[in-house]
């Protein structure tokens, strides 16, 4: 059974990452929090036309804890990851030493 593009492109959720007036990164409304389905294998695909760095400071859901331009795609959530109502996953845009705080939530 074949997967088809189709399929993949539901799995990556995309956050795009604009500046601002004062040149701060913002996201997309809506990815504030992104909300992942650890069951259904999402992912995440940061993409930005400015180069970027994301480093998870408390605990990344995923097996790395640090991404930027060239490595954008968050790869599958770490298996030993659990679903949390509460827990909210904090990571750091930095676009020319302006920061954005959004988070990552894992559902299933």
């Amino acid at each position: 059974m074949s997967t088809g593009t189709g399929m993949q492109e539901e799995r990556i959720k995309k956050v795009v990452i604009t500046l601002d007036n004062q040149g701060k990164p913002q996201v997309d409304k809506g990815h504030e929090v992104v909300v992942l389905n650890r069951l259904n294998n999402e992912e995440i695909l940061w993409i930005s036309t400015e180069p970027f760095r994301i480093d998870f400071m408390e605990g990344s859901p995923f097996y790395e804890d640090q991404f930027d331009s060239a490595n954008a795609y968050s790869g599958l959530v770490r298996r030993s990851v659990l679903k949390s109502n509460d827990r909210i996953y904090k990571y750091t845009i930095d676009i020319k030493g302006k920061i954005l705080d959004p988070g990552i939530k894992i559902d299933p």
